[in-house]
Formats: C-alpha cells, sequence, structure tokens
C-alpha cells in the first residue's frame, strides 16, 4: 500500500470521526453506488476501531516488507562487496600470476642470454677455473721447441683426453709442438711441467692486462698472475702469456726434457719509461671479464 493511499485512508477516518449523524445507506441516483455511516457511537467507533486495526496491519504489513526490502538490499549490499573483494582477490591473483609467468620469463630470457653470449679465456698455470667462470676442458700448455725456428708461435692449451684420428704422417714437413716448462731458478718448480684450463665467462669481453693485478672499475678479475714467455735468445718465440700466481704443475714433469720454456717476463728501461716502470721487474698481470 502506497504512502498516498494510506494519506488517503487516514483522512477518510478523521472525517467519519467527526461525523455525528445517524448511519444510513447513501449513494448516487439510481442507488448504484453506496457507502455505510454508522447511525449510533457504538456502531461508529466499532466501525473506526476496525478501520484503525486494519490501517494497524497495513502499516504493519508495510512495515514488515520494508525490513524484509531492507535486510533483503543489506544482504545484496554484503554480498555484493564480498563479490568485489572476491573479484578483486581474483584480479590481483591473477596479475601476480602473470607477473610472476613474465618473471620467469624473462630469467629464462636472460640464462639463454647468458647461454648464447659470454667470452672465453686461457688460465695458464693453473688445471682450474675461477668462480667466475666455468671450466670447458684443462690440460698441458704446449708450444714451439725452444731451439726451433720454425712451427707455431704461439702456446696451445691442449687437452688432458686428446683424441686421434686415422690420418697418416705424411712424408713432407711437420710441424711440431712440445711441452712447456716453467724456467724459474732457483724455485722449486723449475723444469716442471706447465697445465693450464680454458675457461668461459659468463661476460662478454675476457683480457689480460699486463703489468697490474688490479681490474679496471666495474670489471670482474678472473685470475692474477705474472708475464712469462720465452728466453730472448731462443730461436723460437712465444705468445706473452699470464702465468697463475699458483704455478701449478703437472704430475709426473720436472726432468727438463725438450720443450719450449717459459720464463718470467722482466720491465727494461730505455723507450719504457721509468717511472712508472721500474728497471728488471718482473711484471704482473690480471686477466679481467665485463
Amino acid at each position: 500500500m502506497s504512502l498516498q493511499s494510506i494519506g488517503m485512508f487516514i483522512c477518510f477516518i478523521i472525517c467519519v470521526c467527526t461525523q455525528f449523524t445517524p448511519g444510513y445507506l447513501e449513494g448516487s441516483s439510481g442507488n448504484t453506488e453506496q457507502k455505510w455511516r454508522p447511525n449510533s457511537y457504538h456502531e461508529r467507533f466499532d466501525f473506526i476501531d476496525d478501520q484503525v486495526r486494519q490501517l494497524l496491519q497495513l502499516l504493519r504489513n508495510g512495515n514488515e516488507k520494508e525490513q524484509e526490502s531492507l535486510l533483503l538490499l543489506e544482504k545484496a549490499a554484503n554480498n555484493l562487496e564480498a563479490v568485489q573483494k572476491r573479484t578483486k582477490v581474483i584480479i590481483l591473483k591473477e596479475r601476480l600470476s602473470s607477473l610472476a609467468n613474465d618473471v620467469a620469463a624473462l630469467r629464462s630470457s636472460v640464462e639463454s642470454g647468458r647461454r648464447l653470449t659470454g667470452s672465453v679465456f686461457t688460465r695458464w698455470g693453473n688445471s682450474t677455473c675461477p668462480p667466475t667462470s666455468e671450466r670447458v676442458y684443462w690440460g698441458y700448455a704446449g708450444g714451439p721447441l725452444w731451439t726451433h725456428t720454425g712451427s707455431g708461435s704461439n702456446l696451445l692449451c691442449l687437452p688432458s683426453n686428446p683424441v686421434y684420428d686415422d690420418l697418416q704422417r705424411t712424408s713432407c714437413g711437420p710441424s711440431t709442438v712440445y711441452g712447456v716448462e716453467y724456467h724459474v731458478c732457483p724455485d722449486p718448480k723449475h723444469f716442471s711441467d706447465a697445465v693450464c684450463a680454458v675457461c668461459r665467462s659468463e661476460h662478454a669481453t675476457t683480457i689480460m692486462i699486463p703489468a697490474t693485478n688490479v681490474c679496471p672499475p666495474t670489471w670482474t678479475k678472473e685470475y692474477t698472475g705474472h708475464v712469462m714467455a720465452g728466453y730472448g735468445d731462443y730461436k723460437a718465440s712465444s705468445d706473452y702469456v699470464c702465468i697463475d700466481d699458483s704455478m701449478e704443475v703437472r704430475a709426473g714433469g720436472g726432468q727438463g726434457l725438450d720443450s719450449q720454456r717459459l720464463y718470467y717476463t722482466i720491465s727494461m728501461c730505455g723507450s719504457l719509461p721509468c717511472p712508472p716502470y721500474q728497471n728488471e721487474k718482473i711484471l704482473t698481470c690480471v686477466v679481467c671479464s665485463k
């Protein structure tokens, strides 16, 4: 029942309360429409009481419906809030899951990039690689015989597990490669055979820097050592290499057999400015990566 209807109904009761005329049937011409008017006070109050009860019942029903509506509205609002919270949680979880997948994909991409990039260096004088890199293989230092004027001039890191095929030696040539010995008398490692390791760094660039054991800022130090090469009066030339500080030796070596021989390299003043260099000082070295 609308508020307008209730208001009209109250007005009707008020009008009834103000009537003191006896009751009768009142209608229009032809007596087609009638309404009751009470003809005594008792009848009038009984009529009013009945109408008030009906009005109270209507109001009570209306209030109950309103309360039911309010309760339903509150439930709907609570459900909506709960759904919104659950929806936000679901969306947040989906976003976090998506971010986690993106991070995993990015990490995989970075790892793949690292596997595809990097640089390789030889750690002379040590059969292991630093913690900043991984070992590709280890072996023995090799080069030309110190008395030869031919063959190669560079040093090789020969693997510890060589593999040969069936190719036979030809009648012309050959070039030769020998082991490498440290000539560092009176050190106990004098005449000992040199070992080496080929290492892979995840960094794109590696470099050997002579005459220092410190890497430039932002570079990673792989290892430090001393510059060594063949003796200046020998016929065979060799690389200047950075021999690791440990100067690891091959087990069973040290017999002074035919070999390429490595000596400490010293700086000589003249065209080389002194200072900052010092005359006849053994050069340090460092291998750095970035």
